[in-house]
């Protein structure tokens, strides 16, 4: 394929995704929308010649008449326009063996990617999978406990970290399907004993290209695959419903040699020089009619989104200065009396709670910054919601819009430690004071708080009076 067509037909891609993950119709086209669409593909660089190459493929819904879309799109009046080929196509479907399994819940299975360690806390150290293994369910929490099974032994790890939150009221749309699992310092210390050096990567590969050999990683052994297109669409947790869970962007579509299996979720797939390059997400029941039978999401994204750095068996994954480029904001204590539980470290406290301040008030200024703070250290202390730590009430479902999926400021928030502005520096600040005891509550007890065009149309500020206002938010203490 030659890239200038790949190029053409990539903007093309990202366009249809960005309209399709969202519900109800494009503006511009009336067919592009979640509701006509089930996914899209184009084929990797290097596809060769094929009508089928030029082409992007979309799979449309069962109720939707295929001779109803168009043959070409014109996306950009600038450019030519885009073959589209159309059909019906079988639902990639997620696959939650025993290697990774949920203790709390309905006991989820799937398998264990790879070990990593976290870049800002180099005591902190994670197995990763997929997230809709380890919170499959708007019941999946902070800490909720797994077992890891290895050579015969079982090992305890903790939920940390997942993205996409499913099960909520709203879609996911969702770049990556990961979670991490943290291991205790005992843990850690037996699973390495355990794991040889062919049980770990060479190191980690982020080219994709059309026929590039991957193995998967199964508990059953082995399977041999090759890489074909760069997919996006919705995924169905196998539980019995024909509603998708969540849409995934940006993942790739590969042609394994044989079937994969329920508990595959998460299993790492290397490349032929023993590089990892994605974990398997989901399952294309019949799908090698359309170029491929499997869903694997890249693991460079997933690396990035939660600043952490894989063992390998050359490196144990040292964490140098060049990987913490916020060592320096960072206290390595907590400071006296700042009452923070054991289980979560002041590094996690200071970095989730100025992320919060930073998404959801950059453009208030200090006052309007440390208002919003006033907020989550009221709902702390008041154990709003059983929340008993900065961590908790920040991530509470839904309750900061800034860390929902979807939200423009989600992906913003996974940025910008590795690139901090002013008002990041200056949230790192207020953070800092608000941990240690320093910032005085002036919003006189609230604990919520909406811009003041929000207020008009959110049903629970109707009926209640502000109690504190600054810049465009107001603030409420009477909210119950």
């Amino acid at each position: 394929m030659r890239w200038q067509q790949w190029a053409i037909l990539n903007r093309a891609f990202e366009r249809l995704g960005r309209g399709i993950a969202r519900s109800g119709p494009s503006l511009e086209d009336d067919w592009i929308s979640g509701e006509a669409l089930d996914a899209i593909f184009i084929d990797l660089p290097g596809a060769g010649q094929g009508a089928d190459c030029w082409a992007c493929h979309v799979a449309v819904a069962e109720n939707i008449p295929i001779a109803s879309l168009p043959d070409y799109w014109c996306f950009d009046p600038q450019l030519p326009p885009v073959r589209l080929r159309k059909g019906r196509a079988p639902h990639a479907v997620a696959q939650s063996t025993v290697r990774v399994q949920r203790l709390s819940g309905e006991g989820e299975q799937g398998t264990a990617t790879c070990l990593v360690r976290d870049k800002l806390n180099a005591n902190r150290n994670y197995v990763i999978t997929c997230a809709h293994v380890a919170a499959p369910d708007k019941q999946s929490a902070y800490r909720d406990e797994f077992a890891l099974s290895f050579s015969g032994k079982s090992f305890s790890a903790y939920l940390c970290e997942w993205a996409p939150v499913l099960g909520g009221k709203e879609d996911s749309i969702a770049p990556i399907d990961a979670a991490l699992l943290e291991l205790d310092a005992s843990a850690l210390s037996e699973l390495r004993v355990q794991l040889s050096a062919q049980d770990m990567p060479a190191g980690v590969d982020s080219e994709c290209a059309f026929n590039k050999s991957v193995v998967l990683h199964s508990l059953r052994g082995e399977i041999a695959g090759a890489l074909r297109n760069r997919w996006s669409g919705k995924v169905f947790l196998a539980d019995g419903d024909k509603f998708p869970d969540y849409f995934l962007r940006d993942a790739i579509g590969y042609l394994a040699s044989d079937q994969t299996l329920p508990g595959d979720s998460g299993a790492a797939i290397w490349t032929a020089d023993q590089r990892l390059l994605g974990m398997h997400v989901a399952a294309i029941e019949s799908g090698e009619a359309w170029g491929a039978n499997a869903v694997m999401g890249p693991i460079s994204p997933v690396l990035d989104w939660y600043n952490v750095k894989p063992y390998t068996r050359f490196d144990p994954a040292t964490i140098t200065e060049a990987d913490r480029p916020l060592a320096s904001l960072r206290l390595s204590n907590p400071p006296a009396g700042s009452g923070i539980s054991q289980q979560i470290d002041y590094a996690t406290e200071l970095g989730v709670l100025a992320k919060t301040i930073w998404g959801e008030a950059r453009n208030q200024g200090r006052k309007g910054m440390e208002a919003v703070a006033c907020v989550m250290a009221n709902r702390k202390n008041a154990r709003r919601g059983n929340c008993d730590t900065f961590f908790s009430v920040c991530r509470a479902y839904r309750q900061f819009s800034c860390w929902n999926e979807g939200d423009p400021n989600r992906r913003k928030l996974d940025l910008i430690e590795s690139a901090p502005d002013a008002e990041y520096r200056l949230a790192m600040e207020i953070a800092a004071d608000v941990l240690a005891g320093r910032q005085q509550d002036f919003t006189f007890g609230a604990q919520y708080y909406l811009t003041r065009a929000a207020s008009r149309t959110t049903d629970w500020a109707r009926g209640h009076t502000p109690c504190f206002e600054w810049g465009d938010h107001l603030f409420y203490n009477d909210v119950r």
